[in-house]
């Protein structure tokens, strides 16, 4: 009757199953680090697959920047917020400042640090407020359901450059550098050898001149000699 049909589907009670169920739960739990795991541009993707699927979890990350005064309260929140036992997000953080994480403050140049950022559902969704005013309990209820309707598309992840492009670009083809030293060399003698030529020819025009100069005098002065010795005679 339906009462047969009724006990036939209820859950088995048997104390076995309870503890395989009690056991996945705890393993669960215990996938979910009571730790901040540090994200930088080497396994920032790898590690929350933000672009990718995200199927390692929900990650809610703190972008960071050591130069704001409200890094370190940032920091110590996420700290205490990681470990908190019932937390069903993985609690990360990311340095914007260092020089190692160029490529992931690019990728995310978009947020203020420091900023929350909760990677889900194949979206970002961030934290409003400033984060002076944030709380255990706000973060925690942010991630626990806050954060509905306010999903942002996240950012595709750089290509990292071909290390064979990188070494093709800066090779240093010494051939040419030995020939565009030597055309340089070259203009530089032949324009000392251009300049001292333009000397010598003005130098020998100018001899040239004061020599013409000399023998137009010396035919002048013959005849003024000539008229004055007549001038002596007839007086």
């Amino acid at each position: 009757g339906p009462t047969q049909i009724k006990d036939s589907i209820k859950m088995p009670t048997r104390p076995g199953y309870m503890l395989a169920l009690l056991a996945i739960v705890g393993l669960a739990a215990a996938q979910i680090p009571d730790v901040v795991i540090p994200l930088t541009n080497e396994n920032f993707e790898h590690d929350t697959q933000a672009a990718t699927g995200q199927t390692t979890g929900h990650w809610f990350v703190l972008f960071n920047s050591p130069q704001h005064h409200r890094s370190k309260q940032a920091s110590e929140l996420w700290a205490e917020l990681a470990q908190d036992e019932d937390k069903e997000v993985i609690f990360a953080e990311a340095d914007l400042d260092d020089k190692e994480n160029k490529r992931l403050a690019l990728r995310f140049k978009q947020l203020q640090p420091p900023v929350g950022v909760l990677f889900r559902d194949r979206q970002m969704f961030v934290m409003p407020g400033a984060i002076k005013d944030a709380t255990k309990e706000s973060v925690t209820a942010f991630w626990k359901g806050g954060y509905e309707g306010q999903g942002l598309a996240v950012p595709k992840e750089a290509a990292k450059p071909d290390p064979s492009v990188i070494e093709e670009a800066t090779k240093v083809d010494w051939g040419r550098v030995k020939f565009g030293f030597g055309m340089l060399l070259f203009g530089f003698l032949f324009k000392n050898w251009a300049k001292n030529m333009a000397k010598e020819r003005e130098k020998k025009e100018a001899a040239a001149a004061r020599a013409a100069g000399g023998a137009t005098g010396g035919a002048g002065a013959a005849p003024t000699a000539a008229a004055a010795a007549g001038k002596a005679k007839s007086s």
